[in-house]
């Protein structure tokens, strides 16, 4: 059963993905990719793409990883998977941000909020305004990236999101604190804190407290 086997490779590169077993992931996702290919289906195909594209990525082969997800773009766009192509979108934007190209992660973190916006993809909308807003800080474009970050904090409250909303506070004290708003900062700061501890985010709570310590120090 090739369909099974497809299957069963593209499980197996996931497991070693997250394993951190970077070189068997992709030696598995090109063998399911490659059955896929044989067998005309596109979804699986696609799939071991975006899966390929997020392995390169992980890896810092940041060339591999953009041709990968453009790709994806490319051979879903054929089966009309907008839902698909909305992820593929946002992939390529972080391979972009990682890759240090500012501008083209910009132009297809774009790209999937109006993907996601004509989708009614709300969680897709405020993710996408929370990574424009890191392309926006990266590029000391502070008031535009506190813009975006808002809209993402927003769209995180409006749906129930507690854990987003943790992280979006964060984002929005941070880039408060670089703007001189020092007492807003905090405010954002420190609500961010109680809901990550509730949550027990502990990457993002040492990330707040080192804030608030600088903060402290200012």
């Amino acid at each position: 059963n090739r369909q099974g086997e497809a299957t069963a490779l593209g499980n197996l590169g996931i497991a070693h993905y997250y394993l951190g077993e970077y070189d068997k992931a992709i030696a598995a996702l090109t063998q399911q990719r490659a059955i896929a290919l044989s067998l005309g289906d596109v979804r699986a195909e696609g799939a071991s793409l975006g899966n390929l594209g997020l392995l390169y990525e992980a890896q810092g082969e940041f060339s591999e990883a953009v041709a990968m997800h453009r790709q994806q773009i490319d051979l879903l766009q054929t089966i009309g998977d907008q839902q698909g192509v909305k992820n593929a979108l946002g992939n390529l934007g972080n391979a972009f941000y990682r890759q240090g190209n500012l501008a083209l992660a910009a132009e297809y973190h774009q790209k999937c909020l109006a993907q996601s916006e004509q989708l009614g993809d709300a969680k897709g909308v405020a993710n996408c305004w929370g990574n424009l807003g890191h392309v926006m800080f990266s590029s000391r474009a502070y008031e535009q990236a506190l813009t975006f970050y808002r809209q993402s904090l927003e769209g995180l409250r409006t749906m129930g999101d507690r854990f987003g909303e943790g992280r979006a506070l964060s984002h929005v004290g941070t880039v408060l604190m670089r703007l001189g708003q020092r007492e807003e900062a905090e405010i954002y700061l420190r609500e961010g804190l109680a809901i990550t501890q509730e949550l027990s985010d502990s990457t993002t709570v040492r990330s707040i407290v080192q804030q608030l310590a600088t903060l402290m120090k200012s």
